[in-house]
């Protein structure tokens, strides 16, 4: 890592150029706003999300995390079973410099100095080698498209004179294919056939580049090597060796035909289009920079104006009809990418319901983007700012086909194996992407009920502050964090059911409501002591706030042992080893200073409390309160161990076990007599026994600076 960059500016580069410091890209998702007194939004925060919205088609980082866009989380491994096809095979990828065909005469090392860019190296090869079998497994699929029948043995048509502008009515030999109404047998041997040939014929071959240098050589301009794919047309053309061949370099040389009625040529795309419903496009991808996307969005519509660029620039824009002038975003959630990574996925989904697969992930969360047109037929235009929206139109919802597939093979009565097969992998499918909506919702409620409690509070300080409109100002206070807490809780619930459904942790999101769930703690205590009527009761919010939290955070997970939630078992952990070591002082100082933060979690007051008792069991200065507050704690316990998850239940039960022991203490003020036929100490019942249980012993650790105890 370089010296004081932050993770996320090691990983994606330094994109924001300084603006919010030399070290950061300006796209760490921001914290989930929770509820705050007397505060207002902090400028940087709401600077570094303008900045990023301007960048990501008006969507936050925190955003696209909310929707799961975001490669923040660990995936389900891959377990394809396919083969790789001979044409994308290791030996047919570059291993030295292409030689005489191009003048590039050396390789590129790793960052990491473990050896070149080269498929020998198994330092590379482990990373393309699962990318390349996916590729095999869509590329030996695609003879079941009729988009790929129609580029074989579809209709060629010459583009009729109407549709040229003006200054391309010279233009000749534009033609366009068109799909078939029907896909003929022996489409799957040509498929074949075509690989073939070029694998044997041009042999073929795959290399790495980097940005600021063209592959075939320094002679050559990298702006027009980005992705290519090449022949040796120079070294065939001008070199005098006699045995020399043709070979492919992964533009040919020859103008591409127009599909149907695209107004652009451009092949590639347009099969893009077809497989995926659309153009998936990088966002926040420099091309100058060593680094990856940070994801994908959806161009729901080919070909626009923006596509412009990245045609054959052989052949002409065409008008009627002409690009679109505008388009809608979506971005794509990282589960699409770890789903087709599923050997179920090939062949049990693809094999039921073809390629309209591929759709079911897309969201109703998209941004629209509107092109001006200043020069129709040189394809110039003016882009507007993103404006974000929601798709409610279910016809346009690019899953809902998907959807609708799979409740058509539910309503079936026999189904064959195979379909039942499809039926319950569809079926998980489509949970996910509901549970994945679900989550969204809720996390935008949450949102507009935070920003309600900021209005409220903003608002209040300028008005006139009788009793009852301090009342009034409370109660709605009340009620929209209570509304937040509700959506907190459906969060927490949906998100547990994803990660069952994909099999995997979501640890982002976790931190991120775990944050939440500290600072909203925080509020309502704040908002208790703000309440003087009293006249509001917290209690039920609070107990619902901590099992959320201990459905969130697990104290036995390794892993997860840091932040505020750890740092409070480690004080009662030294608090109770102080009580042992009978250093009382030692022992109150650390739960005090606890019990003094608004951040502390119920379970931890209530153990806090206990060990306070128990170091005051014996003064009778207040014994009767402490006593009353050890009951009330019972039932706050028994509540929360109703509805903790069975990581917590050991230890809720343990601090019960304990108060109930502290429990069958004497009041220090009790008249006591020792009974010489018992030999024990007794009070108005000599038949109590007044032995107490010694404290759940944790493992002691090294003492806590209280005065850090603010991360």
């Amino acid at each position: 890592m370089i010296p004081g960059l932050k993770s996320w500016a090691v990983k994606y580069g330094a994109l924001a150029n300084g603006r919010f410091g030399s070290n950061k890209s300006g796209f760490t998702p921001t914290d989930y706003v929770f509820p705050t007194f007397g505060s207002t939004p902090d400028p940087n925060v709401k600077a570094i999300e303008n900045f990023q919205r301007e960048n990501l088609f008006a969507f936050t980082s925190r955003e696209l995390g909310q929707l799961d866009c975001l490669p923040t989380r660990e995936l389900m491994p891959g377990n394809l079973q396919n083969d790789i096809m001979p044409l994308l095979q290791r030996a047919n990828w570059e291993t030295e410099p292409a030689q005489p065909d191009f003048t590039r005469d050396h390789l590129y090392p790793l960052q990491n100095g473990k050896g070149m860019w080269s498929a020998d190296n198994d330092e590379v090869w482990n990373v393309v080698e699962p990318i390349v079998k996916l590729a095999s497994r869509m590329l030996m699929s695609i003879h079941v498209m009729p988009w790929f029948d129609a580029l074989l043995n579809g209709e060629r048509r010459p583009i009729p004179d109407h549709r040229l502008h003006p200054a391309d009515k010279k233009e000749e030999d534009l033609q366009s294919f068109h799909v078939r109404g029907f896909v003929q047998a022996g489409l799957e041997q040509q498929r074949d056939d075509v690989f073939k040939i070029l694998c044997t014929k041009f042999r073929l071959k795959y290399g790495f580049m980097i940005v600021s240098e063209s592959p075939e050589g320094p002679e050559n301009d990298p702006e027009e090597a980005l992705g290519i794919t090449v022949t040796n047309a120079d070294y065939m053309q001008y070199d005098p060796e006699p045995k020399k061949s043709w070979r492919i370099f992964n533009k040919l040389d020859f103008g591409e035909p127009y599909f149907e009625d695209d107004a652009l040529a451009e092949v590639g795309y347009s099969f893009e289009s077809i497989i995926n419903s659309g153009i998936p496009q990088e966002f926040l991808y420099d091309s100058t920079a060593h680094n990856p996307p940070l994801g994908h969005f959806l161009g729901r519509y080919w070909p626009t104006y923006y596509h412009v660029f990245a045609r054959d620039l052989d052949n002409p824009i065409l008008t009627a009809p002409d690009p679109h002038t505008h388009n809608e975003y979506f971005p794509i959630p990282i589960s699409f990418y770890e789903d087709i990574q599923q050997e179920g996925f090939w062949s049990v989904l693809v094999r039921q319901f073809g390629n309209n697969v591929f759709h079911y992930r897309a969201l109703k969360e998209g941004s629209r983007v509107n092109y001006t047109v200043t020069h129709v037929a040189q394809g110039k235009y003016k882009s507007s700012d993103p404006v974000r929206f929601t798709e409610g139109d279910p016809l346009k919802i690019v899953n809902g086909q998907f959807k609708y597939s799979v409740k058509g093979l539910q309503a079936a009565i026999n189904l064959t194996p195979e379909e039942r097969d499809a039926l319950k992998f569809g079926q998980r499918l489509v949970t996910s992407s509901e549970l994945q909506e679900t989550f969204w919702t809720d996390a935008v409620e949450q949102q507009a009920s935070i920003q309600n409690i900021t209005h409220i509070t903003a608002s209040t300080s300028q008005a006139i502050s009788t009793p009852d409109h301090i009342h009034e100002v409370y109660l709605a206070i009340f009620n929209s964090t209570r509304q937040a807490i509700t959506s907190h809780e459906r969060m927490i619930a949906g998100i547990m059911s994803q990660e069952a459904a994909n099999d995997a942790i979501f640890s982002d999101r976790r931190k991120s409501l775990l944050a939440w769930n500290k600072g909203t703690r925080s509020f309502i205590r704040q908002l208790i002591r703000a309440d003087a009527q009293s006249s509001l009761s917290l209690g039920a919010e609070e107990l619902k706030m901590e099992q959320c939290r201990m459905a969130l955070w697990n104290p036995s997970d390794e892993n997860t042992r840091s932040g505020n939630d750890w740092l409070e078992i480690t004080i009662l952990q030294n608090a109770r080893q102080a009580l042992r070591d009978n250093h009382p002082d030692q022992c109150k100082h650390l739960c005090t200073h606890l019990l003094g933060e608004d951040w502390r979690s119920v379970f931890a007051e209530c153990a806090a409390r206990t060990i306070l008792f128990a170091v005051g069991k014996d003064v009778r200065e207040g014994w009767a309160d402490r006593f009353m507050d050890l009951q009330k704690m019972t039932s706050i316990l028994e509540s929360l161990r109703a509805g903790a998850p069975g990581y917590w239940k050991n230890e809720v039960l343990a601090l019960h076990t304990e108060i109930q022991s502290l429990l069958l203490t004497r009041d220090p003020a009790t008249p006591m007599h020792v009974s010489p036929q018992q030999g024990v100490i007794v009070g108005q019942n000599p038949q109590e026994d007044t032995k107490v249980a010694s404290p759940i012993p944790y493992p002691p650790t090294s003492p806590v600076d209280t005065g850090k105890m603010e991360e």
